[in-house]
């Protein structure tokens, strides 16, 4: 499954040029470096807010979903991090690793395995709802410390097909059906849930259109809002949620 781009920093627009099916979603993790000084989320945010703009912290390139998150964080409470940009979220971990950056915020599934050995330490999911991880426990939802991000939530990352709107009506159903077919199957469930932490979706054409639209004037409208783009929303015709 490819990655559907729905985030509104993509130069084309769900509905009028593209049909989404999105499969499954999943959240950030903030997480450290397992010689930080920080044990948790409280501490993280206290030195954040007494050393503005030192503290290092990468979430992947600028305007994916991590980075969104993290500027989200930044706009709506006052935390001040200097952002480090990489070109993805496996180089944003790794400079986590060597010490280049202090924090780092990608997806639970992508950090999964660097957690559970010990290189990083999960500080909080950034969703309403923690997440249980086996030999590591319970990671806590960030709205537990920053309970103003609750409205904005939930901000996940998707995965699914994205179909062109062009195809002809009967092509896109018999890709729907064999869509659905392979999202309910033990082998999908297992590489999202147990695999990548995330949570199985499985909507169809009709569901994920609606989906789509809504997240997508939601996010388009949110990096305008925050400067990350220059582009008015509704010159796409996206209006304003």
């Amino acid at each position: 499954l490819r990655v559907l781009a729905v985030s509104g920093y993509h130069p084309t627009v769900i509905g009028k040029d593209w049909n989404p099916l999105i499969a499954a979603e999943f959240n950030g993790v903030i997480s450290v470096a397992k010689d930080a000084p920080y044990q948790d989320f409280q501490q993280l945010l206290d030195d954040a807010r007494a050393n503005p703009g030192t503290i290092k912290f990468s979430a992947s390139s600028p305007g994916t979903i991590w980075h969104i998150q993290s500027e989200l964080m930044r706009t709506q409470t006052g935390i001040d991090m200097k952002f480090i940009p990489y070109p993805g979220s496996q180089a944003g971990q790794t400079a986590a690793l060597t010490g280049e950056v202090t924090v780092v915020h990608t997806g639970l599934g992508e950090q999964a395995e660097m957690i559970k050995n010990g290189d990083l330490r999960p500080l909080v999911m950034f969703s309403k709802s923690p997440a249980e991880m086996e030999g590591v426990g319970t990671i806590p939802a960030i709205t537990d410390y920053l309970p103003e991000l609750e409205e904005f939530l939930p901000l996940a990352s998707w995965i699914g097909l994205a179909i062109p709107a062009a195809v002809p009506e009967e092509a896109k159903r018999i890709i729907e059906d064999a869509y659905l077919k392979a999202v309910q199957t033990e082998e999908f469930k297992k590489f999202v849930e147990e695999e990548r932490y995330g949570v199985v979706l499985g909507y169809d054409l009709d569901k994920s259109l609606e989906v789509g639209l809504e997240e997508t004037s939601k996010i388009s409208w949110l990096l305008y809002d925050l400067g990350i783009v220059n582009r008015n929303p509704e010159e796409f015709g996206i209006q304003r949620p």
